[in-house]
Parts: C-alpha cells; structure tokens; sequence
C-alpha cells in the first residue's frame, strides 16, 4: 500500500481565527501568503502585527 504525502496544508503562522472580508476581495488570500512567506523564512517569532 502507498503512503500519501501531504503536500499543502494551512499555514503555521495564520490563526484560526476567522476573516471578515468578503470573499471576493482578496485579502484573505495575502494574509494566507503572508503566512506562508513568514513560515518559509522562519522568522515567526520577530514578527510583529
């Protein structure tokens, strides 16, 4: 049996809180890059928000 990798998943950095946006706006999707820049880079504990 072949073992599934799991290749994307929800940021470390984005909270469980929920947006407020609409949807169609577009600002969920730069606070989900966001997370995912700051998880790359590793430099969550230096940021400030």
């Amino acid at each position: 049996m072949t073992k599934l990798k799991k290749v994307f998943g929800k940021p470390e950095s984005l909270s469980d809180k929920p947006f407020t946006y609409c949807p169609g706006c577009g600002h969920s999707i730069i606070h989900r890059l966001t997370a995912e820049v700051i998880d790359e880079l590793g430099v969550k504990g230096r940021i400030q928000a």
